[in-house]
């Protein structure tokens, strides 16, 4: 599948999902999502956030710093971070709409969970089939869709934001290039006296 194949496919029914994961985050139905609702979702999902997880979920998305997310600041930060290929766009929100999109509800109870194959289509979306075994791997511990593996809204979250560091730590800074001050012959030459 090309690219622009991937694309077109993606975003097909995404607004209409969007849309629920929205109303469903949206507790109180005013048309705007705040800490308190995210608190209580969470609350309901069996995952402890802490307040500032909450409070950075809101400000990632905020545009007008009125302490809540409307429904087109929640389309942009969607946009923004389905753009974002290099990792630096803040995805704590991102990564809860995700689990939303694609989690299914536990037959025995105990709140929804993503299952390896769910992932893997999300993974897929983002990356493409050259880097998705080892994005899965690194994601789940292993990419055996045989494996029956499934994670937590907590674990989902979890591993998606270690993925992420682990993105930012690995790309090459002007440091590492030997290019920065710290690199430069000049610094190189103070170091050796």
């Amino acid at each position: 599948m090309s690219e622009e194949s991937r694309e077109r496919y993606s975003r097909k029914n995404e607004t209409q999902h969007l849309r629920t994961a929205f109303e469903l985050l949206d507790g109180n139905r005013r048309g705007q999502i705040g800490a308190e609702e995210l608190r209580a979702y969470f609350e309901s999902a069996g995952h402890k956030a802490k307040k500032t997880e909450v409070e950075d979920m809101i400000w990632e998305a905020d545009e007008d710093c009125d302490g809540f997310v409307n429904w087109p600041e929640f389309q942009a930060m969607w946009q923004r971070c389905r753009e974002d290929k290099a990792g630096t766009e803040p995805r704590g929100l991102y990564n809860l709409v995700l689990f939303l999109l694609h989690a299914k509800p536990c037959p025995l109870g105990g709140g929804s969970r993503v299952a390896l194959e769910e992932a893997m289509k999300i993974i897929y979306l983002r990356v493409g089939k050259d880097e998705l075994d080892a994005q899965l791997a690194a994601v789940f511990g292993t990419a055996d869709l045989n494996s029956g593996k499934t994670l937590s809204l907590t674990e989902f979250l979890g591993c998606l934001h270690l993925h992420q560091l682990q993105q930012i730590r690995s790309r090459p800074t002007m440091k590492s290039k030997g290019t920065g001050v710290a690199g430069s012959p000049a610094a190189a030459a103070i170091a050796a006296k």
